[in-house]
């Protein structure tokens, strides 16, 4: 794997939608101004219900509240869009009918791009609706987040090399829910934690190259689930399953294998 400038216009010329896919900040930003919307009108109607209808202290009280919150809304989206992002998805996830499939095609996705790109798995559940995989930021078992192995080994700053490898792996879920539904739900943990790890890189990555990098890594994570899709649907059905490590492991390393007859 290996980076190279990639443009919006790039990533439409092989069928992917930045904005569809979650790696467009307008996108980002559209959503956040159209719920700040939402809540200015309902908080309005909420304000202005509880004066007309309550009496007293209690009326007033809950007039008052209701008129701050969209304030109260806005600096958090000032100072943490992420929350207000994660919040967005969160309810989009809950009213998407194709939610486990979803998921099982966002985490299966996940799990394999890290078996080929050789980044160790940190932890494996498989007591939720559908299993989750997280994984090592580096092939040497380094966790930049929660400062595992970085401690023991005085590692500081990830490489090039290491954000190419990141990147793809971060960007492989978003990708698989684009080929299977069109759209990405639920990826701005993946790419909030992606744009941690790139301001970790020793070589500094301006907001231009970064952009560019996540645009890269959906471009090469499409080309090689693409390449790899029977061994992509096989990991799928083993988390349907909930199958052990091993056994995702195996049907990887079997499916699609040629006849040797033949």
């Amino acid at each position: 794997l290996a980076f190279r400038p990639t443009s919006l216009a790039s990533l439409e010329s092989i069928g992917i939608d930045a904005t569809k896919l979650g790696v467009s900040s307008d996108e980002t930003f559209s959503d956040l101004q159209n719920s700040l919307g939402y809540v200015v009108l309902g908080s309005s109607a909420l304000a202005l219900a509880s004066g007309v209808t309550l009496e007293g202290n209690l009326g007033a009280s809950l007039t008052y509240l209701f008129a701050i919150f969209p304030i109260i809304f806005l600096g958090i989206g000032s100072t943490n869009p992420g929350l207000i992002a994660g919040g967005i998805e969160a309810l989009r996830s809950v009213v998407d009918p194709n939610y486990t499939e979803r998921r099982l095609r966002h985490e299966a996705a996940h799990f394999l791009m890290g078996y080929l790109c050789g980044i160790p798995i940190a932890s494996y559940r498989t007591d939720a609706l559908s299993p989750e995989v997280e994984l090592y930021d580096t092939r040497t078992g380094d966790d930049f987040k929660t400062g595992e192995r970085t401690a023991q080994t005085g590692r500081r700053n990830l490489s090039r090399e290491d954000v190419d490898l990141i990147s793809v792996v971060a960007l492989a879920g978003a990708v698989a829910e684009c080929r299977a539904f069109g759209t990405a739900r639920g990826c701005q943990g993946d790419l909030t934690m992606l744009n941690f790890l790139m301001g970790k890189c020793a070589q500094p990555m301006g907001a231009e190259r970064q952009q560019s990098q996540t645009r890269w890594a959906a471009a090469k994570a499409h080309e090689i689930l693409g390449t790899f899709q029977a061994q992509h649907d096989a990991v799928v059905e083993a988390f349907r399953e909930k199958r052990s490590v091993a056994d995702c492991i195996a049907a990887i390393e079997t499916a699609a294998v040629p006849n040797p007859a033949t």
